[in-house]
């Protein structure tokens, strides 16, 4: 085998396992509204912000959301413009089949061809861990204690 093809064959292999661990972050998730079905990839609001595809603005708002101090209905009164750009944001950037884009071509479906309840869910399937620890959270204006160090604990349990 030639240096050339065994270049090739060392390019073709990282090509396949490259797909293969990429395939593996995959999720097939229905949308309830329209019954279609995407492939997704896990994606952290936080790193959308970090890396300037979600304004700092809606941070905050996330937060809440993700706290329930925020509920959707609120969300969209006062914030509906940047809402729904956040939701476009997300989805864009969890979608991984079909190809989503702002603007529709031979190769994308645009975010605009899929309702807000769909974006909606996959916005709260982007947040499912949260949504999950939702109802075990206790509300409080009190601050919680700080955790005693571990000289404290070894000292009661002494």
């Amino acid at each position: 085998m030639s240096d050339l093809q065994r270049l090739k064959q060392s390019e073709a292999d990282v090509r396949k396992m490259l797909a293969e661990w990429r395939s593996n972050g995959t999720h097939e998730v229905q949308l309830p509204l329209s019954g279609r079905i995407l492939q997704v990839r896990d994606v952290g609001v936080i790193d959308l912000a970090l890396t300037g595809k979600i304004p700092n603005t809606m941070l905050d708002l996330v937060q809440q959301m993700k706290s329930g101090k925020l509920n959707e209905a609120d969300m969209l009164k006062e914030n509906a413009a940047e809402f729904s750009g956040l939701l476009n944001d997300v989805f864009k950037a969890a979608v991984v089949s079909p190809p989503v884009a702002d603007i529709a071509d031979d190769d994308h479906i645009s975010v605009d061809e899929f309702v807000f309840g769909d974006k909606m869910a996959l916005f709260n399937w982007v947040n499912r861990e949260a949504t999950i620890l939702r109802p075990f959270r206790k509300e409080s204006d009190e601050p919680v204690a700080t955790a005693p160090s571990r000289k404290e604990l070894r000292k009661t349990s002494k």
